[in-house]
């Protein structure tokens, strides 16, 4: 049996859709789940970070890079769009630059409750 199988979280993940989650223990206010992403593209990384909400709305915002200096969150929807244009991208052993973006990702100076992930395709990378 597959995880969440018959639940309403496994059908929207099926349809390619982010399910709504319910808020963690002992969060009664309203929350934030952020998660960076790093995707693999020989020879760049893509670093990503997600912010789902409490009421389901979920954003995307890449890494600047030089053709865009400031990336500002856009919905997870249009994703693709600024991917398949090669933006967001950045060499794999840019390592002042990576740490840079998962600290602004954490947004320190807000007060919003937000658990926190990191995620790489592989963990065993030592290059990141």
């Amino acid at each position: 049996m597959k995880p969440f199988e018959d639940s309403g979280i496994r059908c929207d993940d099926s349809l390619g859709r982010l399910p709504r989650l319910p808020a963690p223990h002992g969060v009664t206010g309203s929350f934030e789940l952020a998660t960076v992403h790093i995707a693999y593209s020989d020879p760049w990384i893509i670093p990503f970070v997600l912010r789902t909400e409490t009421d389901g709305n979920t954003t995307t915002q890449l890494v600047a890079s030089a053709g865009h200096p400031h990336e500002v969150p856009i919905p997870f929807e249009e994703l693709p769009r600024p991917l398949t244009s090669e933006r967001g991208r950045m060499r794999r052993r840019d390592r002042a630059r990576l740490t840079d973006f998962s600290a602004q990702a954490l947004t320190l100076d807000c007060h919003t409750e937000r658990p926190f992930l990191a995620r790489a395709q592989t963990l065993r990378n030592k290059e990141v």
